[in-house]
């Protein structure tokens, strides 16, 4: 299996996720990846993918059940592997995989979505509070390691510190001008909705009216998604949150800054100077030109 790069597509590990699996999912044409690092907007860009295929927010499934991730230990590689292979329509499929660990194929479309990385930190720190850990655990079939920190600017510090995110970020950076791929800015999402759905659209060479993509905009916005939590949240099935409506904690954009200390933007903006002006300047505003 070949990465974007023509190499071996590289395994990673967690207590949560094998991507090894991608070694033997069998990609059709068409497919439609969507590789994200966690509360980017993924489930977002999962609504919108399923609004556009679909074309009806009336799902007959949860959304997690039509688009699981595919990683995600929860399942075995053989449930999920059988729920994608029983799929006849469009198949859009959830990883949190850097680029990199994806077999790379130009008849299947690739989405990453981007970040300000300090409201990412946010949200994934709600995201954590928010979580069942027993439920999880009890899913999973083993203890995860102690809980995060409590103390948001320490837990910024190591996750900030850790090259997992920026990783899964420049595998995507690198490959931005591939025809499959484009790259989706959580910013321009909030800022004008219905333009970026017409937008991811016409990259699927899915044909649509502006008019459609307005109406679709209604049930891929926050309140709508978080009014039917229950059906749109991950692994709400499976009870992993202690509140599925809190999974979709805000919807805020900026305001990651004001939430830490200034020890702590002082140490983000030391860690950001080891990347390309360009790539750090996207992932914080977005506005890309990138198709």
């Amino acid at each position: 299996m070949l990465n974007f790069n023509g190499q071996q597509i590289i395994d990673y590990q967690s207590p949560m996720a094998d991507s090894s699996r991608w070694r033997i999912f069998q990609l059709r044409p068409n497919d439609i990846v969507i590789s994200t690092p966690p509360k980017s907007g993924t489930t977002w860009t999962q609504m919108i993918c399923a609004l556009l295929i679909f074309r009806s927010a009336k799902l007959d499934q949860p959304l997690g059940t039509i688009s699981p991730w595919l990683d995600q230990k929860v399942q075995s590689v053989e449930q999920v592997l059988a729920q994608y292979e029983a799929q006849t329509h469009r198949r859009f499929i959830k990883t949190h995989t850097p680029f990199d660990g994806i077999p790379y194929f130009d008849n299947v479309s690739y989405i990453f979505v981007g970040r300000n990385p300090l409201d990412q930190f946010f949200s994934l720190y709600n995201h954590y509070k928010n979580s069942d850990r027993a439920a999880i655990e009890a899913s999973l079939g083993q203890k995860l390691k102690a809980p995060f920190s409590a103390d948001p600017d320490k837990y910024f510090q190591q996750e900030i510190a850790k090259s997992t995110g920026w990783h899964h970020f420049e595998t995507f950076w690198q490959a931005k001008t591939l025809p499959n791929v484009i790259l989706l800015h959580y910013s321009d999402l909030k800022s004008n909705l219905a333009k970026q759905i017409s937008k991811l659209a016409h990259f699927l060479q899915i044909d649509i009216t502006m008019e459609i993509c307005n109406w679709l905009s209604t049930f891929a916005s926050f309140d709508y998604m978080k009014e039917n939590a229950s059906n749109l949240a991950p692994n709400s099935i499976q009870n992993f949150w202690q509140s599925n409506h809190r999974f979709f904690h805000s919807g805020q954009d900026g305001f990651g800054r004001d939430f830490l200390s200034v020890e702590s933007i002082q140490f983000y903006d030391s860690v950001k100077k080891r990347y390309p002006l360009d790539m750090i300047q996207w992932l914080e505003h977005g506005k890309s030109t990138h198709r």
